[in-house]
């Protein structure tokens, strides 16, 4: 691994700092530009839904390899295996795409808007996966450099283009083609400082990465339904609501951002420690990720009730006025979600990848019936009501899940020591 110097350290906490800025900030601005450049109407409401389907269908072409990737210390695939499986999960992503617009019965705009959007997500999977090189080799610095500029980048020419043109369609073929080329000119060129491009396939290898990444990827799926979840019970049942609901969901998704860039630094000095059984330095990062977290969200909530509404009401060009509480209620939520992708990293970092099944099954399931009947009854207030219950429920589940196997390991371990001292003695 590359040793980093002072100076290295302050950059790659600068850089991984700005992509995801950018990447959380992104999301935000595109919203307010669709809703403040086409108006609050149709438009709004169907990009908000492409959103949400275009980040579940995410989930699929990336594969959730990245936290496996980026703590493969001991290199048990090579980036060649990574690289062959991203680009068969790439491609199963967008024929997945294809089927839930058939089968959801979307026409016309809806389907193309949904469509490109996907395709835009699903070259964040490709640049995810050279993101994960740079990272593995203690490289965040440079993923963040990657994330950051062309995020910046994409969301100026879908700026631009709409302003122009107001047309959905034409800004997204922007986007795309924007962030095909900076991959091309940026995440391949710096790939040569690692390793070499090899275009080889080995079926056993990307068999047994696919078995390794399977419960990761199915717990990314739930979890990516789950928070989606609201936005398609809104979408059924009061739809003219949607646009209402993106807009205060979009705080509790910040907070869940924030939580990656406060941890994705520490996975891989995590991953040592755990694998080396330095147990204080392993609970030492874990105890300041969690109160950087509960700082966070406490001024969060703070801001949210004092300056949420008015801001976010000037910022989409919406009356929010009647949707404060529900505001609070989403924030304390995002919370919930940001301290469980943690704990969900933590059991990776333990490579008790399985269990991250048990963790999200039990809100997927209840999601089902739960967020509907919510969403039918109370409306908004009734997905923010829904949305917090199951993050209750998801946060409790995964932390007895790492409580667990943590003592577990902590136990075993202790017993050998002290098996050891008393065969020295």
């Amino acid at each position: 691994m590359i040793k980093q110097t002072s100076t290295g350290a302050k950059q790659i906490f600068f850089w991984n700092m700005m992509g995801s800025l950018c990447n959380a900030a992104s999301t935000v601005v595109l919203t307010m530009v669709v809703t403040r450049l086409t108006g609050a109407g149709e438009e709004a409401d169907i990009f908000g839904l492409a959103l949400g389907v275009a980040q579940v269908m995410m989930t699929i072409g990336s594969f959730e390899v990245r936290p496996f990737q980026s703590t493969d210390l001991n290199e048990k695939y090579t980036f060649s295996n990574y690289l062959m499986f991203r680009i068969a999960s790439s491609i199963l992503m967008m024929v997945a795409t294809a089927v839930v617009i058939l089968a959801s019965g979307y026409e016309g705009n809806k389907a193309l808007v949904v469509f490109l959007l996907s395709i835009y997500r699903m070259l964040d999977a490709v640049s995810d996966l050279f993101q994960g090189l740079f990272q593995q080799h203690e490289r965040l610095d440079l993923s963040g450099k990657s994330l950051a500029i062309r995020v910046v980048l994409c969301t100026a020419v879908f700026t631009i283009c709409l302003a122009v043109t107001r047309n959905l369609t034409i800004s997204l073929i922007g986007m795309i083609i924007i962030s095909i080329l900076w991959i091309w000119l940026y995440d391949v060129t710096k790939v040569k400082w690692f390793t070499t491009i090899s275009w080889s396939f080995s079926f056993c290898a990307l068999k047994r990465l696919f078995l390794d990444c399977l419960p990761l990827f199915a717990g990314a799926f739930m979890l990516n339904y789950i928070l989606n979840s609201p936005k398609y019970s809104v979408d059924t049942f009061c739809g003219q609501l949607q646009k209402y609901w993106t807009v205060i969901f979009m705080p509790a998704a910040v907070i869940n951002l924030f939580s990656i860039f406060i941890f994705r630094p520490m996975l891989t000095t995590l991953a040592a420690s755990w694998n080396l059984k330095q147990w204080k330095s392993f609970l030492s990062i874990i105890k300041k990720v969690l109160i950087s977290l509960f700082f966070i969200t406490g001024l969060v909530l703070v801001a949210g009730y004092f300056l949420g509404i008015p801001v976010l009401s000037w910022f989409y060009n919406l009356d929010l006025s009647a949707y404060r509480t529900e505001l609070m209620v989403v924030l304390l939520g995002g919370g919930l979600s940001a301290v469980t992708t943690v704990l969900y990293y933590l059991v990776t970092v333990m490579r008790k990848q399985y269990c991250i099944l048990v963790g999200y099954a039990v809100p997927f399931l209840l999601s089902f019936f739960l967020v509907p009947l919510f969403v039918r009854n109370w409306d908004l207030m009734g997905a923010a009501l829904a949305y917090l219950a199951i993050m209750a429920i998801q946060c409790a589940v995964f932390f007895m899940i790492f409580y667990w196997f943590y003592r577990r390991e902590r136990r075993t371990d202790d017993r050998l020591r002290q098996a050891a001292e008393q065969m020295e003695s």
